[in-house]
């Protein structure tokens, strides 16, 4: 087993760096981006100031590049960090059922994962490992209760495009995980009383692929 969870590890670890690299990747480019459309604002903006004449165009070519700039440093950035987030989710938990199916097969379990009942793979695999192996991944740490609430993130990004009403299943547990790290907004849209989640810093999903690594980490260790 021990041979097994190296092996385990190592695909992990693998799969890990990859993820840092995309990230730092696309996150520098969307900033360069920013940065080049600044630029190329300021100019428009110098050339467009020496003709009085024309403000008609000046104004519109104002709207274009807000509304560009609204694309590059809002917009793409949270879809970006949206569909990374979730990516990352999928793939922790695609690890933790295989941890749980080789558990089963090299200690030749009677029963698997997929047996047991729950809301979700998350709450099988975690209720596995405790019957299995004895061992409660919630208490491995702030790793995976940073996880867990990233999970909590993807399932309403994924579901409900990240919009909550009043009454919304975990909308509080959510708004307590925003506050605490402070990397994602809540934020009241009042056209009709509902909330999105904004993944407005590049440190959420940062912060995520670091968690996951200290999470497998550890879990494999055990």
């Amino acid at each position: 087993m021990v041979n097994l969870s190296s092996l385990h590890w190592f695909v992990v670890e693998s799969s890990i760096q990859e993820f840092e690299r995309y990230h730092d990747l696309i996150e520098q480019f969307l900033n360069e981006e920013k940065q080049r459309l600044e630029d190329s604002f300021n100019k428009m903006e110098s050339e467009l100031k020496k003709n009085k004449d024309d403000d008609d165009y000046y104004n519109h070519m104002i709207d274009v590049y807000s509304e560009k700039f609204v694309e590059i440093s809002t917009l793409f950035p949270h879809n970006f960090r949206s569909s990374f987030l979730i990516q990352i989710i999928s793939f922790v938990e695609f690890h933790l059922k295989k941890i749980c199916y080789n558990s089963a097969r090299t200690q030749k379990q009677p029963f698997v994962m997929s047996d047991l009942k729950g809301n979700s793979d998350f709450e099988k695999a975690k209720v596995y490992l405790k019957k299995v192996a004895d061992l409660d991944i919630s208490k491995l740490g702030e790793d995976w209760e940073f996880i867990d609430g990233c999970r909590i993130i993807r399932n309403k990004l994924v579901h409900q495009q990240g919009l909550m009403g009043k009454n919304d299943d975990n909308k509080k547990s959510i708004e307590k995980f925003a506050k605490k790290q402070g990397l994602i907004t809540v934020a009241e849209k009042t056209n009709d009383c509902e909330w999105r989640i904004e993944i407005n810093d590049k440190e959420l999903n940062a912060k995520l692929i670091s968690s996951v690594s200290g999470f497998f980490k550890e879990l494999l260790g055990k």
